[in-house]
């Protein structure tokens, strides 16, 4: 699915709820619920055009102040001090990742939690904002660097990384999530950037070695295949998480780096999120 270079990155296709006050403008629906266009004078048109851009101008304006908020009040404040990491947050639009329904939260500390278009039902958990940039300072990738997102979800992640590494691929085991991450984000890529399916603990060795991998979520086990598509002195970072003896859950944030075939790992800080169900330490076969 590699297209042309995010410039600018394209709106979402999602669901029908997301797209129904655009279509109200231009169209009423008949009792059987098809749409047909109402026939409207030339001047009216122009006046709703007119003003749906104020609307659009002005909603952009919103999230762009919230944008700055969240870079300045969770990003910066998270001891991120990267330049090129605080850039690409303060560049790259959340909200174009994100339902209708999810939208109001873009640039909050909320848990977010995407639906898969096809079926309706929770499939992916986002990592907050200011975890992604702290992992992402600590994986320091190169401007020409060739990475791979495991669990990226509608492609915010890899949206992100585009501002920072030379080209990106973003994987998700949800076909449907897939395609919004090749609506939004491919379409304005120049190449630089692919959306595929598959199993998340089989990676994608088609475009193996990569530079980095990062992981958006908590793992326990399966990390081999993808330990095994890093370039020598690659980094993979991950969430790597384990119960402890009261039974509570606690996660960190570790860097992987791979020298010849040895692995290390040097933990970087504490943060827990959902495990993914395909790096659960008993995950035979993950439906």
């Amino acid at each position: 699915m590699d297209s042309e270079r995010r410039s600018p990155i394209m709106p979402p296709v999602w669901p029908p709820a997301a797209r129904t006050r655009a279509v109200a403008h231009a169209a009423r629906l008949d009792r059987d619920g098809s749409a047909s266009v109402r026939p409207r004078a030339a001047g009216h048109l122009s006046e709703g055009r007119d003003s749906m851009q104020g609307e659009v101008a002005a909603t952009e304006q919103v999230f762009s102040a919230q944008r700055r908020a969240m870079v300045d009040g969770q990003i910066r404040t998270f001891d991120v001090t990267d330049a090129r990491v605080v850039r690409a947050f303060d560049l790259t639009r959340r909200e174009l990742f994100l339902p209708e329904d999810l939208r109001a939260f873009s640039y909050s500390d909320a848990i977010l939690t995407l639906k898969s278009p096809g079926t309706g039902r929770p499939v992916r958990t986002l990592m907050q904002p200011m975890h992604l940039a702290r992992m992402l300072q600590g994986v320091d990738p190169a401007p020409d660097a060739h990475v791979l997102v495991v669990a990226g979800g509608a492609g915010y992640a890899a949206a992100v990384l585009l501002e920072m590494v030379g080209s990106v691929v973003t994987l998700e085991s949800d076909a449907g999530l897939t395609a919004l991450a090749a609506d939004v984000l491919v379409k304005g890529s120049a190449g630089r950037a692919s959306a595929v399916t598959g199993p998340l603990a089989e990676g994608w060795a088609a475009r193996a070695p990569y530079d980095a991998i990062v992981v958006l979520g908590a793992v326990e086990s399966g990390l081999d295949a993808l330990f095994a598509q890093l370039k020598p002195r690659g980094t993979l970072a991950a969430v790597a998480t384990s119960t402890e003896d009261n039974g509570r859950r606690s996660g960190r944030v570790t860097l992987y780096t791979k020298a010849g075939e040895d692995v290390s790992g040097r933990v970087i800080f504490d943060a827990t999120v959902p495990v993914l169900a395909e790096f659960k330490a008993n995950a035979g076969f993950v439906f």
